[in-house]
């Protein structure tokens, strides 16, 4: 879900991430009887770090010394080298109480601001997600340190949101994990520039910018809490859009309809079917669950007024959805001026709406990236020799590029004529590894919108 107070974040939650994390108590002064420090035997300080704090930050540190929360916080960090993340995190779960703690707050804001390069670096997340990525590091350097520096400009906001977010994402790789730090810390921490560029690096044998990234299993027992306490329902929040958007026309469709649906089709409707509205361009849906999870799908329809101008779509979330989320997004799909059928000319067939539905999708990786460049298939596609063959085509929103069967550089594909019924669609890179699955229905004459997840998550 959405946060408009970054105060507010529920960070407490995060202390649970430290047994996946693997970091051990990190090594700390601690006062003596007598009150003086006593240090522990461990790692020396990182040095420059502490100097350029005593020089640049001395009120901050100097108030900071004087409470105890931030104290603590600032004799486990100032251990922590450059370009380490999970070494500061390791420190702010030990400390959950930071983010109650103006002057530690205040030291971090100041820490970010003179002393980035000493004591922060400029990434070291990407390596941490995974070993081979310590070159996307090296390659995003502006996008690390604008991470590094997120909130800055707000004083009446905590800084490095972004940071934080990436670290949370890097010990929890995993599309469930991507959501759970973002409800988190909050959708203002949005780390896509830095993941947009990490999946863009030149960087050898780096799984990220070719969506291979293996994701965490879906953790239970006393793991990260994907489904914490509330069990009976989850909030989704849908953006709904229309394709293509006329010129002079907003691409908003005010009281578009959601319903959820499971079984799919025929829809047997969970809960109230609800309507989108003009404030954030979103159907809201609270959704009944029994045991925390939905697995079903969500059908989309135009407003009553508009009903013959688009498509009916039915979203394939691509995995159970166990927490509230507002990161799906969908189009209705215009019936005016052949859009669809523009489309299948371009490929060299024609569409029919009596017997066949129609797919427009994208592939995701374990941290919701676009996987570019992989060949999507449906099993029991209607032949070549069919007087409607099923169809593969390279899709933006924006166009349709091409007669090709492989996913754009945004990840999206578009299927047409697929026969009506239950199909699985595949996502395959060039070197044979299958990067997305998912079993959907096809309703007559209608569209479908698949996400593909790795089939670790997705079944």
């Amino acid at each position: 879900m959405r946060f408009s107070a970054p105060l507010a974040w529920s960070l407490l939650g995060l202390a649970a991430c430290d047994p996946l994390l693997g970091i051990q108590q990190l090594p700390h002064a601690s006062p003596d009887g007598g009150g003086a420090d006593v240090v522990d035997t461990g790692p020396p300080p990182n040095a420059a770090c502490v100097a350029c704090v005593q020089a640049s930050c001395a009120s901050e540190q100097s108030r900071c010394e004087g409470e105890p929360t931030c104290s603590a916080l600032w004799r486990c960090l100032r251990l922590c080298n450059v370009d380490d993340p999970m070494c500061r995190k390791g420190c702010e779960d030990q400390s959950p109480a930071w983010v109650g703690s103006d002057a530690y707050v205040q030291l971090d804001r100041c820490r970010r601001k003179s002393c980035l390069a000493s004591c922060f670096g400029t990434g070291g997340w990407l390596g941490a997600m995974d070993g081979r990525c310590g070159c996307a590091d090296a390659a995003c350097v502006p996008a690390g340190i604008d991470c590094l520096q997120s909130g800055l400009a707000d004083a009446s906001s905590i800084a490095g949101a972004c940071d934080r977010d990436m670290a949370c994402i890097a010990a929890h790789p995993n599309p469930d994990g991507y959501i759970a730090c973002r409800n988190q810390i909050g959708a203002n921490a949005d780390p896509a520039s830095l993941l947009d560029c990490a999946r863009g690096a030149p960087c050898g044998d780096c799984p990220i910018s070719t969506g291979e990234l293996v994701c965490m299993p879906r953790p239970v027992g006393n793991g990260f809490q994907y489904a914490p306490d509330r069990l009976g329902s989850r909030t989704v929040k849908i953006e709904v859009r229309q394709l293509p958007v006329p010129a002079g026309q907003g691409a908003d469709l005010a009281g578009a309809q959601g319903t959820a649906c499971d079984p799919c089709l025929p829809c047997n409707p969970l809960g109230p079917t609800a309507a989108q509205t003009t404030t954030d361009n979103r159907v809201s849906l609270v959704v009944p669950t029994t045991n925390g999870s939905f697995s079903g799908c969500f059908k989309i329809e135009p407003p009553a007024a508009r009903s013959g101008d688009f498509f009916t779509t039915y979203v394939f979330p691509g995995r159970p959805i166990d927490q509230d989320e507002d990161l799906i997004a969908t189009d209705l799909v215009s019936t005016a001026g052949g859009y669809v059928d523009i489309f299948a000319a371009a490929a060299g067939t024609t569409a029919d709406y009596a017997t066949h539905g129609h797919v427009i999708g994208s592939v995701h990786d374990c941290i919701w990236r676009y996987v570019a460049n992989a060949k999507i298939t449906v099993d029991a596609p209607s032949p070549a020799s069919d007087p409607y063959p099923t169809k593969v085509i390279y899709f933006f929103r924006s166009d349709l590029a091409s007669d090709q069967s492989h996913t754009s550089a945004d990840g999206t594909f578009a299927i047409l004529n697929v026969p009506a019924g239950a199909h699985t669609i595949t996502a395959t890179l060039p070197d044979g590894t299958v990067v997305g699955t998912l079993a959907v229905e096809i309703p007559v004459g209608q569209m479908i919108d698949a996400n593909l997840f790795p089939p670790s998550i997705s079944q």
